[in-house]
């Protein structure tokens, strides 16, 4: 304690040399306690579910292009009955946008899994009140039900405990609330409502409808390696039973974890070491800041020294001065911190699991304090054993000024701190050079279309067993009054806009006309995108040959479309593609 007062004391005789120091600490502990939050979010944070290491996710592959699939329900099933690696399997879709008629008579759009009955049993995880669901709830002409997220339940009912057992209206349909779940509970991503649907989804697609997901907990002692050997044995079998849908479907058995977020891993843990980076030369920074002080303070620590203070005693009172500038420089840091984890947080384009959540938290704070004081350490480690490593008895006898080898040691000491902020510096440099030269020329890639002056939102009108041309009429009405509004030039709809995540049934592999079996399966899974007349002409793609659609391309008129120039030529290879057949799934 009598170590910190003093260090405090000397802190603040030299404010000029505190707060340069604490600047550079702050901004090397800042930058890496924001990253390492994004780290933790990423890939430390522990899942919010019970025993979250037997959790896998069943993905459905192709054994050609090694490319992910969606889950088919019929595959799904096979899945459950023959696998003898889980405890239990769950289906259910990534993502569906319900309308939700709420209390007060407001309609909002919501986010809404369609699951089979058994997905929260098999995550471990109970509703805070109510029921969960069970298999009856999924039976052929149950009542239709559902279940709300905590933050749907204080949001639109206010917190109301009678909320279980109220009948709400979802895209038109009444369904009876079975529970609430817990606070921050909103899996897979975001989702604020949960329905049984697994009746719904055996009616759909047969088994070339690949777009959902399966979830399953290994058994205890089963790993994930001999989960995904019997799962190949399985999907084989599949594949000679039904060879015209299942015939190149392979299956993987990925952890949790690693499906959601293991393509980013590489890319945050060089993240995290580049902030890293930046700490090493900020503690170089202020080593070279303690050596240049400590040459001031010689007369002092001599007079320390010849009045019996040890070599140990004299470091260790560096040492806590130090460790003082790591704390204080940690404290501006988290400050920072916060600042650049909201910038990251809203940099993100992408809609994440609701258990990543970035922020700076206890973990985050206990590793800023660890990082703080190491810093504070490593700093003025070497300046601390170099100022104290002086014969008192020489020295006194050049009155004070200083000897030769002390000087030359120390000019090497900073020499060598010099090198390392170069050395450290350079790498940085290079990196973050090709880093923005990639973006540069992401930047400078022609997208295909003009995107200046255009405004994009989301409709989502509720729907049921409504002819298609209704549907179409709906639309239709919706683009002709938009394109009312003073300023609009041109108005057209996209169910799947660029520069989107392309959703599993927005991919599809196609099958030209004349292609053989072996040439169809060679046949790479492309993106397709459903559009209004006027998508060509509002985003500026130039057409290269043919028609873009217009008024004759009518529900009873013979299907029609257009595609990419790439397309057509790894179709029909040399050969003109207008007038050609093609057909999806």
């Amino acid at each position: 304690m009598q170590n910190l007062r003093f260090a405090f004391r000397q802190l603040l005789k030299a404010p000029g040399f505190t707060a340069t120091a604490v600047f550079a600490l702050a901004l090397g502990i800042g930058a890496s306690t924001a990253m390492f939050g994004v780290v933790y979010a990423f890939l430390l944070r522990p899942l919010p579910f019970a025993q979250p290491e037997q959790l896998v996710m069943l993905q459905s592959r192709s054994t050609k292009s090694g490319s992910d699939l969606g889950v088919n329900y019929l595959d799904y099933r096979d899945w459950k009955q023959q696998a003898q690696s889980f405890t239990d399997i769950a289906f259910f879709n990534l993502r569906w946008n319900g309308n939700l008629e709420a209390p007060g008579g407001a309609t909002e759009t919501l986010k809404t899994t369609f699951t089979t009955a058994n997905l929260f049993a098999l995550l471990g995880v109970e509703p805070i009140r109510g029921r969960n669901m069970s298999p009856d709830d999924d039976a052929a002409g149950a009542a239709r039900a559902m279940m709300i997220s905590h933050r749907l339940w204080m949001k639109s009912f206010g917190g109301d405990p009678a909320v279980v057992g109220r009948e709400v209206r979802l895209d038109g349909e009444l369904r009876t609330v079975l529970g609430v779940m817990p606070p921050g509970f909103r899996f897979p991503s975001q989702t604020d409502i949960w329905v049984p649907s697994g009746q719904f989804f055996a009616q759909i697609g047969g088994r070339s409808w690949r777009a959902d997901q399966a979830v399953a907990r290994l058994k205890p002692g089963v790993t994930i390696s001999e989960a995904a050997a019997e799962m190949s044995l399985i999907a084989e079998r599949i594949a000679q039973t039904h060879p015209d849908t299942n015939r190149d479907i392979g299956l993987a058995v990925v952890p949790l974890r690693e499906h959601w977020v293991g393509n980013v891993r590489g890319s945050l843990v060089l993240l995290l070491a580049a902030c890293g980076g930046v700490l090493l030369i900020a503690c170089a920074n202020v080593g070279q800041l303690l050596l240049a002080r400590a040459s001031t303070r010689r007369s002092e620590l001599l007079v320390r020294a010849a009045l019996g203070a040890s070599r140990a005693a004299l470091v260790r009172q560096l040492l806590t001065e130090s460790a003082l500038l790591g704390l204080i420089g940690s404290a501006f840091g988290v400050l920072l911190a916060f600042w650049l984890v909201d910038v990251v947080r809203a940099a993100i384009p992408v809609e994440l699991p609701f258990w990543i959540r970035i922020d700076v938290d206890p973990m985050v704070l206990a590793f800023t304090i660890a990082v703080s004081l190491a810093t504070g350490l490593l700093a003025g480690s070497l300046p601390a054993w170099q100022a104290t490593g002086v014969n008192v008895s020489d020295a006194l006898k050049t009155s004070g000024a200083g000897s030769t080898g002390s000087t030359r040691a120390g000019a090497r000491t900073r020499q060598l701190l010099t090198a390392a902020q170069v050395a450290v510096s350079v790498v940085l440099l290079v990196s973050a050079s090709l880093f923005l030269r990639s973006i540069a020329r992401l930047h400078d890639v022609a997208p295909g279309f003009d995107p200046r002056q255009v405004l994009l939102f989301e409709v989502n009108p509720t729907f049921r067993n409504e002819p298609a041309q209704v549907q179409v009429d709906r639309y239709t009405r919706i683009l002709e009054r938009l394109a009312q509004l003073p300023g609009v030039e041109t108005v057209a709809a996209n169910n799947s806009p660029p520069f989107y995540p392309q959703r599993p049934w927005n991919r599809q592999q196609p099958v030209a006309e004349g292609q053989t079996l072996e040439e169809h399966s060679a046949n790479a899974r492309v993106n397709f995108q459903t559009v209004s007349a006027d998508y060509y002409r509002l985003l500026h793609i130039p057409l290269l040959r043919g028609r873009v659609f217009d008024a004759r391309d009518h529900l009873k008129a013979p299907h029609v479309c257009i595609v990419s120039e790439s397309l057509a030529g790894r179709l029909w290879p040399e050969q003109e593609a207008l007038g050609r057949r093609l057909m999806f799934g």
